[in-house]
């Protein structure tokens, strides 16, 4: 995906439609969208005691999300580590938020180098990456924006034992917007 593509998906001047779907079915996709844009083999294991949960979502942003988040993960090893020793998982759990309804959270957990500290507070913002290489830097800025947009977030926090957790928060349902006169 081009730069220019990456920086257009960040301005949303509707409110994007979004259907009903499996969490199971949506994850399953996602992963697969992610295997074969970045030809990733390694399996990603799906730990999803929510199951076939509906959820409302806009599923090419999702997809996107999730395929960004997982090539972070994979990313996060390093080039020294081989295909095999890079476990990703994807956690779910069904949240709360009182006023604001109910999330699903979705956890993709790696085992590699962690979050750097001098990118920690900057790695949302564009063209910020601990690779070095041209053309990335885009990745979780885009991610977090196109599910922002879906009424969702995406955190990251170092995970127990090494490496990072991608956090994703999605409404389980598009909250109604309230009227100017409630």
């Amino acid at each position: 995906m081009t730069i220019i593509r990456q920086l257009s998906s960040l301005v949303v001047k509707t409110r994007l439609p979004v259907t009903k779907v499996s969490l199971q079915h949506i994850l399953e996709c996602g992963v697969q969208r992610y295997a074969a844009e970045y030809k990733i083999t390694q399996p990603v294991t799906i730990k999803n005691p929510l199951g076939d949960l509906i959820m409302e979502t806009h599923v090419e942003v999702f997809e996107e999300v999730l395929a960004k988040v997982l090539i972070n993960a994979w990313e996060a090893y390093g080039d020294g580590v081989a295909p095999t020793k890079r476990p990703i998982s994807i956690v779910t759990e069904l949240v709360d938020k009182d006023e604001d309804g109910k999330f699903v959270q979705i956890r993709v957990e790696d085992q590699g180098r962690g979050i750097d500290p001098e990118l920690r507070d900057h790695m949302f913002e564009p063209f910020i990456s601990a690779k070095h290489t041209v053309g990335v830097g885009m990745g979780l800025t885009v991610a977090r924006h196109s599910l922002r947009n879906i009424g969702g977030e995406v955190t990251m926090e170092d995970r127990r034992g090494g490496g990072t957790v991608a956090v994703l928060m999605h409404p389980l349902a598009r909250r109604q917007r309230k009227l100017a006169n409630e």
